[in-house]
């Protein structure tokens, strides 16, 4: 008898996706410590362009499945679990509950609601805010959060700060554009290099995160939102959008959160802190590293093993005693 294997349902995702990199680590981290897992693509051959480590990858036309499999689908692709034989175990991986289907939800018991499908086991999360948020909306289900780090190359190094400030557009790109523009508009950017960090990989990401000392973060609503965090990591001051995700690791004085869609309020907090970049950088610098340190200190990457392998563990032992109940 073959021994159970998760396997993650992803799509062919081409594009830089911090969601698609977390799967990637994650099978990585699963497989070293004894559980067979696989990122599951939908074409023969295909791996995420951006991963830069060893994650099996296979197809499902390439697998034989069995009830002793469990299926985790990601939370965009909630109701593919419909097309699913219910003999197969499935559990939802949210990285970001505000992108579940929640109009499929305005009739809590219709039989095309994902989350009341009989061989759901559950949820896996990744934040607090998350699990409060799908620990209400699906009370029958059970809901747990992992925790993740930060790649050890996104690190606090003085020397390698510069007048620097950079951003990712790829999130509320009109929101980006118009806060960018009114600070051009007022010679805010004087004397100071700004980056749009555009299909980057990990590491020129984290080399441009590495010389900037402020962040604009524009991802609402968001998860974890892994870029400002890799921000933090790597000691820069972030202003902007938490994501209402990120509310558990903002830490005042080293972020300034603007409510989301203000963008008169960010365009002026960030003109602060560029006034401040140019007349005297060692406050941010500072500040950037008491970010650096807390980051470090709350998201330990032994932290992240331990609770990646207990989740999906308790995960399989859930869908050994599924498999089991149906057969008996």
């Amino acid at each position: 008898m073959t021994a159970p294997r998760i396997l993650f349902l992803m799509p062919d995702v081409v594009a830089p996706s911090g969601g698609v990199w977390v799967v990637y680590r994650h099978v990585g981290i699963l497989n070293r410590h004894g559980l067979e897992s696989f990122v599951v693509h939908q074409r023969r051959g295909f791996r995420y362009p951006w991963d830069e480590g060893t994650a099996p990858v296979t197809t499902l036309d390439e697998l034989t499945l069995t009830d002793r499999d469990l299926l985790v689908l990601p939370d965009v692709a909630a109701g593919s679990i419909h097309h699913i034989d219910p003999s197969y175990p499935v559990a939802v991986f949210s990285q970001n509950a505000y992108l579940t289907p929640w109009e499929r939800q305005s009739h809590r018991d219709r039989p095309d609601n994902p989350y009341r499908a009989p061989n759901l086991l559950g949820v896996v999360t990744t934040n607090r805010d998350n699990l409060h948020v799908l620990s209400r909306a699906f009370p029958h289900l059970d809901v747990r959060r992992l925790f993740l780090t930060v790649s050890e190359r996104m690190c606090f190094d003085l020397a390698r700060k510069e007048a620097v400030v950079s951003y990712m557009p790829r999130k509320n790109p009109d929101d980006a554009s118009r806060v960018v523009a009114l600070l051009r508009e007022r010679g805010a950017f004087e004397g100071v290099e700004v980056i749009a960090i555009r299909a980057r990989t990990h590491a020129e990401t984290a080399e441009i995160l590495a010389r900037s000392t402020i962040f604009f973060s524009f991802g609402h609503p968001e998860g974890w939102a892994l870029p400002p965090v890799e921000a933090m990591a790597s000691g820069c001051v972030i202003v902007g959008y938490d994501g209402m995700g990120g509310r558990e690791y903002w830490t005042r004085g080293c972020t300034y959160p603007v409510a989301f869609g203000d963008v008169e309020t960010y365009a002026r907090t960030a003109e602060g802190l560029l006034t401040q970049l140019r007349s005297d950088p060692a406050p941010l610098h500072a500040a950037g590293r008491r970010a650096s340190d807390f980051i470090r200190a709350t998201y330990p990457a032994e932290q992240e093993v331990r609770s990646v392998f207990d989740t999906w563990s308790w995960f399989l032992e859930r869908a050994r005693q599924f498999t089991s109940d149906r057969s008996a």
